[in-house]
């Protein structure tokens, strides 16, 4: 005799969702980036304006 066995249940669950989607990482990344860039374009005109004012003091020579 055949004895019957339980029937086996699978339950098939979703990933969950990725709450950032790839426009968010874009765009995330785009602010990042232009952040940099405003940061060096003002570290450049600082240092810019600190060799300007340096070699034009010492352009006049000592008093």
């Amino acid at each position: 005799m055949i004895q019957q066995s339980n029937p086996v249940i699978v339950k098939i669950v979703e990933p969950p969702h990725d709450p950032t989607g790839i426009s968010d990482v874009i765009i995330g990344a785009i602010g990042l980036t232009g952040f940099i860039v405003l940061l060096a374009l003002l570290v450049g005109l600082m240092f810019g304006g600190i060799l300007y004012w340096f070699r034009r003091r010492s352009a006049y020579g000592p008093p």
